[in-house]
């Protein structure tokens, strides 16, 4: 993945738009200051990428730069050859508002919403963000624990920056399958160390040996002749000699007397070595042959499908085949029985579902008789609770019309006694006023007497009166004035005579309010009297028509509601009429009065009751047998499915055990494969016998076979001991006889040269010339004679 371009908006460093732009670029570098924002691009990055940052936010909403809305993140990047756009907002206050965009800006193909683009950016990069985090991006903060980590603690750094461990885990797993592959590879070896160690190798060294014998053959017999030419040269130079006696001289140092008889030594040797080695030779062909023949044989043994390891396998086969056989017709007889088992099973089933939905068919009449006779119970119910708040009603409204006309006695006397009282405090308060007058004028009256004794005290005899204007008389003496005892007395009667008057003002006035509020009671005990009258009217109007109503749901017989509204309306209007000593009836006598409706209102309830919980028991008791019935059926049909399931199960384990066996059979040789039945699971006890004592006759057969090629094998390896001898034996007794015998001829060769030079021309013979040495030129020819 290369990134092309980079669009950030309001994203953490970046509250504006900033756009980084990859294109021509090589290695790219950010550098600048702590806080930059160079984290920034590679999070804005991450971010586009895998909707993930390495920054460590508590949420994504925190990558919203400081005082920024909303959050836009733009990455256009090649892979693979192809361009990729993707497209990620984010709102501060609305999750939801945000945009995830991805498309292809080569082939055209768009993806939408922010998992569908995960998912789609991961399967196009090959990679996750733990990936990414290990091998594309190293987060901020790592690298600095990583250069101040111990070398101990940094490797496991690394190993968890680079996702090491999963290498560790794949390098554990590589060891524990290299043990398992060395056992293997032990017992291998067990099984290859009886077996010749290459056997191309050891035909091909027995080919070279062969050969080796008859170059050695063909060098013996080459030696064999040039021994004989050299016998022949030698005489020719022996007879050349006897005229060169100055010659003789010379070379009589250097004569070689004894070659003849070397080589003459040497030729039955020589002889006698390649008539074994060409018998050597033969017994190696032959022993070569043998093994070739042999391993051609057990080569086409495997061929066919017949070699050890194939009929080692087919034993071990043939053991099991006859019991797996055995055990798979049991096991398909037992499967046959069981799916016929099966089959009787789920028709049975189907019949009790049919008889089960028949059976609620035709419960349904019965249920809706129930479910009528209930509502009609429910609506008896109602009806008859109305029935008993009108009754209640009409025993309330006729006790208020009781209550109504005891009120009006009650008022009247009432009355009575307020306008009696009334006249008693009439009088009293005349009375008061007369004794209070009296009071005052007594305190009137001995105050003035007071005054006149004080204006008397200052008159004489002649003076004026100042009160009648005429001359005092003479001789004239005060009145005495007025005890104060007398006057506190007085006053003392004035102010209890005045609270007097005024208790009786305030009594009389009370008592002509209570007459005023006799009188207004009056007035409204008639009005309710009129009112409770109407009320008792509409009331028992209405218990009428609900007793009616009752009769006519209840079912007949159930309730009489004439019968209840006579003995309402007897109730009611001896409820309705005091009692002759004006008390209230009790409420004990108007239950016991009230007591047949309230029992014929019961009775009605309990008969409709009983009839819909009967019709309601019987349909519960009958769909309750069917409820169970069907439980039982459903635990049935369940425990059929396990049963189906488990056939399936064991069918499928059934036809992969046959379908294994027949692979086994499959893979038997064929001339083994004929013997046997062509289903595999037809084979029987006999027949697995017989074709095991086929295996067995034929590995005994391939034993032999590899024992006859051994043998081969030791026996030509006998014969290459047996040449590597000869040879040693052709070097020591040929070879190297042969050498000092050439070394002396050559030596002898080059005297006779020597002495050529000196000698006679016409008596010159040609010098004999020692044999060449292997692998060297042939020497220069003498001149002629």
């Amino acid at each position: 993945m290369k990134p092309l371009t980079l669009t950030l908006t309001g994203f953490r460093s970046y509250p504006g738009q900033v756009t980084v732009d990859f294109t021509g670029t090589g290695l790219v570098g950010v550098v600048g200051d702590t806080g930059a924002g160079k984290s920034s691009l590679l999070d804005g990055i991450s971010y586009a990428l895998f909707r993930k940052s390495s920054w460590s936010a508590t949420k994504p909403g925190q990558l919203i730069a400081d005082g920024a809305q909303a959050m836009s993140v733009d990455l256009t990047f090649l892979h693979e050859g192809q361009r990729w756009h993707v497209h990620r907002t984010m709102h501060a206050t609305n999750p939801n508002a945000g945009r995830h965009h991805l498309k292809n800006l080569d082939t055209g193909e768009e993806t939408d919403n922010a998992n569908h683009v995960d998912d789609r950016l991961e399967a196009v990069l090959q990679m996750s963000y733990e990936t990414f985090l290990r091998v594309g991006l190293l987060p901020q903060g790592k690298f600095d624990q990583l250069l101040i980590a111990a070398p101990k603690e940094r490797g496991k750094l690394l190993r968890e920056l680079f996702g090491a461990e999963s290498l560790e885990t794949i390098q554990r797993t590589a060891a524990r399958q290299r043990e398992t592959l060395n056992s293997l590879l032990a017992v291998s070896k067990t099984k290859r160390d009886a077996m010749p160690d290459d056997p191309a190798q050891a035909a091909d060294e027995a080919g070279a040996a062969a050969a080796q014998a008859e170059t050695r053959a063909e060098r013996l017999n080459a030696a064999i002749g040039r021994i004989t030419q050299l016998q022949k040269e030698s005489s020719t130079a022996q007879a050349a000699t006897a005229g060169a006696t100055a010659a003789a001289h010379t070379l009589s140092a250097r004569s070689v007397s004894d070659a003849g008889t070397t080589l003459e030594a040497l030729e039955p040797v020589a002889a006698d070595i390649a008539a074994r080695g060409e018998a050597l030779n033969i017994q190696a062909t032959r022993a070569a042959e043998q093994e070739s023949g042999l391993t051609d044989a057990i080569a086409a043994a495997d061929a066919e499908g017949e070699g050890q390891d194939a009929l080692s396998k087919a034993a071990v086969i043939l053991e099991a085949l006859a019991a797996d056989a055995e055990e798979h017709r049991g096991e398909r007889d037992r499967l046959a029985q069981q799916n016929e088992q099966l089959t009787d099973e789920d028709e049975a089933i189907t019949r009790t579902e049919e008889e089960l939905v028949e059976r609620a068919a035709q419960i349904e009449p019965s249920a809706h008789k129930a479910r009528a006779a209930a509502q009609t119970a429910k609506h008896v119910r109602q009806q008859a609770a109305a029935a008993r708040t009108h009754l209640a009603a009409a025993l309330t409204a006729a006790g208020r019309l009781a209550d109504a006309v005891h009120g009006q006695s009650a008022a009247a006397s009432q009355h009575q006694a307020a306008r009696e009282r009334c006249g008693e405090m009439q009088e009293a308060y005349a009375s008061a006023e007369r004794n209070r007058d009296a009071a005052r004028t007594s305190v009137e009256t001995l105050q003035q007497r007071d005054q006149a004794a004080a204006i008397g005290a200052d008159l004489h005899d002649g003076d004026d009166c100042p009160i009648c204007l005429r001359q005092l008389p003479d001789g004239f003496e005060p009145a005495p004035g007025t005890e104060a005892a007398e006057l506190a007395e007085a006053r003392t009667q004035l102010t209890h005579a005045n609270r007097a008057q005024e208790n009786a003002a305030d009594q009389l006035a009370r008592a002509r309010a209570a007459v005023t509020a006799a009188e207004t009671a009056i007035r409204e005990r008639d009005t309710d009297h009129d009112t409770a009258q109407q009320a008792t009217r509409e009331t028992a109007a209405k218990a009428k028509s609900a007793f009616s109503d009752l009769a006519t749901t209840a079912a007949a017989g159930h309730f009489d509601d004439a019968a209840a509204m006579a003995t309402l309306t007897a109730v009611t209007t001896a409820r309705a009429t005091p009692a002759a000593d004006g008390s209230a009836h009790h409420e004990e006598l108007l239950e016991q009065d009230t007591a047949p409706i309230t029992d014929a209102l019961t009775a009605c309830e309990h008969a409709a009751e009983t009839e819909a919980e009967q019709l309601q028991a019987n349909v519960h008791h009958r769909t309750a047998r069917i409820d169970t019935d069907r439980a039982t059926l459903n635990e049935r049909k369940k425990s059929h499915q396990r049963a189906v399931e488990g056939h399936q199960t064991a069918l499928s384990a059934h036809t992969r055990a046959v379908a294994k066996t027949t692979r086994a059979l499959a893979a038997l040789p064929p001339r083994i494969r004929a013997t046997l039945p062509g289903d595999a699971i037809e084979v029987t006890a006999d027949a697995a016998s017989t074709a095991l004592d086929a295996v067995a006759a034929r590995q005994t057969a391939l034993q032999e076979l590899f024992d006859q090629r051994e043998s081969a094998r030791q026996e030509k390896n006998a014969v290459l001991s047996r040449q590597r001898a000869l040879d040693e034996e052709t070097r020591t007794d040929v070879d190297r006889p042969l050498s000092e015998l050439r070394g002396n001829l050559d030596a002898w060769a080059q005297a006779v040269t020597d002495a050529v030079t000196y000698l006679d021309t016409a008596e010159a013979r040609p010098a004999p010339q020692a044999p060449p040495r292997q692998g060297s030129p042939p020497p220069a020819s003498s001149p002629p004679n």
